[in-house]
């Protein structure tokens, strides 16, 4: 008696596919921020690793290149948060395997 049944992965692998994208459209919704200069500018990233929203305080307006700068350092920081909280929650669904094993 063979125990491996390989009619039975179809379904193994439709329910994986259906819980990654339950829990990607989680990650989605999850928002997470990066700040720099003390809060002079602030960026809301998603799981999708989008950027949702960017503040900027009126005093971060008076210099140009320090203004680019902490655009780039909290744009990087929300990202690299919104990552982890895919992976994290990618985690869970993968049981430990590495997230790049499946592109993520």
């Amino acid at each position: 008696m063979n125990p491996f049944d390989p009619n039975g992965m179809g379904g193994m692998f439709g329910n994986m596919a259906s819980m990654m994208q339950q829990m990607k459209a989680q990650a989605a919704a999850t928002e997470v921020t990066g700040q720099a200069g003390n809060g002079a500018v602030i960026v809301t990233a998603n799981g999708d690793l989008e950027i949702v929203r960017i503040d900027i305080k009126p005093a971060a307006l008076d210099d140009a290149d320090l203004l680019g700068d902490l655009l780039q350092v909290a744009t990087n920081e929300a990202l690299r948060k919104a990552k982890g909280v895919m992976e994290q929650q990618m985690s869970g669904l993968l049981g430990g395997l590495p997230p790049g094993l499946l592109g993520m």
